[in-house]
């Protein structure tokens, strides 16, 4: 069963998300500094966060009581892997003004990317009213809220922000990462094109555009955009640790260290090169969560695992309250076969994150593993329940009823597959082996027929 459904464990790629900087200003600016603010996320969105901690710090020094330059150095700060000094600077900011959106929008975002998504929230709730009323709330909100997990209350706000504003290249960008949330890669990619589009220096639609590409093996087009993504932040770990990530999941592909993939690169090389582009991306910020992580996910795929947990101590060491981390840590354990270990860290996570689901499937498909088959069927119901529109809770949740020689149940599972992603082979895969189960060969012999006409119309 593990085997079976592996591959849809999460790699954390949807975590790129909370690296990714989308705060428009509103309109309105109760503070007079609109200029201030939009230059210090405009250094953002260029990863050029150094420069503005340097910028808050000066405007700072001219006015102790500037709760927008405290909110945004402690939004630079916390992307910097400077959780501390981001911390010190969140309670300042709400300290002084804890009921401008700017501010609250701010730290909520801050802390999200800290991992403390549930005080994140509360951040948000306390300017309730005031979110859905100009840009900058709403998109707030979008962005808290998918790093919570809350995708159907994340969606609408982005919706409605991309219906104001749909010109904004952050707005587009967070919609694209929606969609891809939703497994809609090529819809997705249109939206990470548009965010291009609208601002040619913008780093992370790039980023994301490229390992949609690699993923769908395009990757002289994914080459292209991690190169420009270089060359914009040549100093910023992004580009390198996200190229170093593609790099591991087309190693990960791959059986053999000779085994080649279609662009010729055998596994051991995609492997050397996955772990020096993740190197890269230390170098560049040594205590930034996700850098940190994905070089424990490139030495993985490596299996160095004593050297992935090594990194992994160190991550948790700076940043204790990062679901992220422990998540990545549990695949570790997991590809260790150090179940007890792994589900530890998923606990962990949960607690975390209440209102996530990147934990379920892991823990159901360990549950599995030791044969607690309660406890997994407990997991998969709840990941679907976290993720109804999401196919893959579906097909795994399918594959744990066929194994449990539940079978109609699987049919089910299955056919909700099929409704939510029509094209997809797997749903007609799945259901063609639960209809061979039950004995019904007719309708089994009409989905294999299926999922191979899919394949064809592949080529």
């Amino acid at each position: 069963m593990v085997e079976t459904a592996s591959k849809y464990r999460s790699v954390g790629l949807s975590s790129i998300v909370i690296v990714v900087l989308n705060i428009v200003a509103s309109a309105s600016c109760a503070w007079g500094q609109e200029g201030f603010f939009e230059r210090q996320m405009s250094l953002h969105r260029h990863r050029q966060f150094k420069k503005s901690v340097n910028e808050c710090t000066a405007a700072i020094q001219k006015d102790e009581k500037n709760a927008i330059a405290f909110a945004t150095r402690s939004l630079a700060y916390e992307l910097l892997g400077e959780h501390q000094k981001s911390e010190t600077d969140a309670q300042t900011a709400i300290g002084l003004d804890a009921k401008n959106v700017r501010v609250v929008g701010c730290i909520a975002i801050a802390v999200g990317l800290a991992g403390k998504t549930s005080e994140a929230l509360k951040y948000l709730k306390s300017v309730e009213k005031q979110l859905n009323d100009n840009i900058f709330g709403l998109t707030a909100k979008a962005r808290v809220f998918l790093m919570a997990g809350k995708l159907a209350e994340g969606e609408k706000a982005v919706d409605l922000a991309i219906k104001i504003q749909p010109d904004d290249a952050r707005i587009n960008l967070l919609k694209g990462l929606y969609l891809r949330e939703f497994e809609k890669n090529e819809l997705a990619n249109q939206y990470f094109s548009k965010a291009i589009k609208y601002d040619a220096k913008f780093i992370e639609p790039r980023v994301c555009r490229a390992l949609t590409y690699s993923g769908i093996e395009q990757f002289k087009s994914a080459k292209k955009d991690f190169d420009v993504a270089v060359k914009l932040a040549p100093e910023n770990s992004m580009p390198y640790s996200f190229r170093g990530l593609a790099y591991a999941i087309r190693a990960g592909r791959l059986d053999k260290k000779s085994d080649e993939d279609s662009d010729g690169k055998s596994k051991r090389q995609l492997l050397a090169m996955a772990l020096d582009q993740a190197r890269k991306g230390i170098q560049r910020s040594p205590k930034n969560w996700d850098a940190l992580r994905l070089l424990m996910y490139a030495l993985m795929v490596d299996e160095q695992f004593d050297e992935a947990l090594k990194v992994g101590r160190k991550a948790i060491e700076y940043h204790p309250y990062q679901a992220g981390v422990y998540l990545q840590r549990a695949h570790v354990y997991t590809d260790m076969n150090k179940f007890d270990k792994a589900l530890e860290d998923l606990k962990h996570v949960e607690k975390l994150n209440p209102t996530g689901f990147r934990s379920c499937s892991f823990q159901a498909l360990i549950y599995f593993e030791q044969e607690k088959f309660d406890k997994a069927e407990a997991s998969f119901n709840r990941y679907v329940k976290l993720r109804p529109k999401f196919y893959i809770a579906y097909l795994m949740r399918g594959y744990f009823w066929l194994e449990s020689g539940k079978n109609e149940k699987a049919i089910a599972d299955f056919t909700k597959v099929i409704e939510l992603h029509p094209k997809n082979r797997d749903g007609f895969i799945g259901r063609a082996e639960a209809y061979e189960a039950a004995g019904q060969d007719d309708k089994a012999d009409a989905d294999y027929a299926m999922a191979d006409k899919l394949k064809k119309g592949k080529k």
